[in-house]
């Protein structure tokens, strides 16, 4: 049974160069897991199906939201602590920044700046 485990604002949609960027990165760091680990987009290009031996993962983009849901095994969900848990949080928005997926603020004005 899939539980929803993440669910974020953000300022800017998928894009298809940000659906290329996504699957580079998953090639770039797959040999980081013992397991093998495969990926799929839906037929929509909406949903990301990441999957690998003790569990599978879906991201789902919406206009100005993404969810995240996760299918595990009981003894791996038992291995994900909650500081695990805050660490792959951490790094999925880390992941979502890098990706353009939040808008970069705008540098503020200084009181010298030219009128």
């Amino acid at each position: 049974m899939q539980e929803k485990i993440y669910e974020f604002k953000i300022t800017q949609p998928l894009t298809a160069a940000r659906r290329k960027a996504i699957g580079a990165l998953i090639d770039e760091n797959a040999h980081r897991s013992p397991w093998a680990i495969t990926y799929a987009w839906d037929k929509a290009k909406t949903r990301l199906m990441v999957t690998s031996k003790p569990m599978s993962v879906d991201v789902v983009f919406h206009e100005s939201r993404i969810e995240v849901f996760r299918e595990a095994s009981l003894w791996a969900r038992m291995l994900l602590t909650k500081k695990k848990q805050e660490q792959m949080q951490s790094g999925v928005v880390n992941v979502l920044k890098e990706l353009g997926f939040f808008e970069a603020k705008k540098a503020a004005k200084s009181k010298g700046a030219s009128r």
